[in-house]
């Protein structure tokens, strides 16, 4: 069965082994999608989402607010 993932929310999540999987709720329960595209489209809606750019490195985390560290 294939259906249409075109306007699909959900989260992107990471497992303690380093894989992504995109996880979607519906009714109390949730469905994890192991990600197998090699560059799939993401808007990022969180609002705690910040940007950090220090040096070479470039990363997507919670506000420093989150955090602890304001």
């Amino acid at each position: 069965m294939t259906q249409s993932a075109t306007d699909l929310e959900g989260i992107l999540i990471r497992d303690i082994d380093g894989n992504y999987y995109f996880r979607v709720y519906e009714d109390g329960e949730f469905t994890d999608y192991k990600i197998y595209h090699h560059d799939l489209k993401i808007k990022i809606l969180d609002n705690d989402a910040v940007i950090y750019k220090n040096n070479d490195e470039n990363y997507i985390d919670y506000s420093l607010r989150t955090l602890g560290k304001d």
